[in-house]
């Protein structure tokens, strides 16, 4: 990312009310690293109720650990659609490059928004894995 000119956009240690979409970018070397706070009203559905606890242990090859709602899937939806809401303000000449299962439907979602990616390299990632 510093020396490619990626820009990194993954979700904060906080929570928030689901309404900011703006992603603040800070420059990091050639490229930007931007947190979003994540909805805390889907968050726990969506992270621990589908991403652990349906996705992991079916990517794992573990289906007797699975277990799961289907709110835990609509937050799973509307979690990724907001972050796509909020990718989609970085513009559309980004290839998008989503790097976690908890953003699988990302790419639809953007699309979706009209977002058609070409030049520069954006990871989503989900937590605070960058300093």
């Amino acid at each position: 990312m510093e020396r490619s000119g990626a820009v990194w956009v993954g979700f904060s240690e906080h929570l928030g009310d689901g309404n900011k979409h703006q992603v603040p970018l800070v420059q990091r070397g050639k490229g930007q690293i931007g947190w979003l706070d994540g909805p805390a009203a889907e968050y726990p559905r969506y992270y621990q109720g589908f991403a652990n606890s349906i996705l992991w242990p079916a990517l794992h090859s573990l289906p007797d650990r699975i277990s799961g709602s289907e709110e835990d899937y609509k937050s799973y939806r509307d979690v990724n659609a907001f972050m796509a809401r909020a990718v989609s303000e970085l513009g559309d000449n980004a290839v998008y490059w989503v790097h976690d299962y908890h953003f699988l439907p990302l790419g639809a979602d953007l699309h979706r928004l009209g977002i058609d990616g070409r030049s520069a390299i954006s990871c989503i990632r989900h937590g605070p894995s960058l300093t």
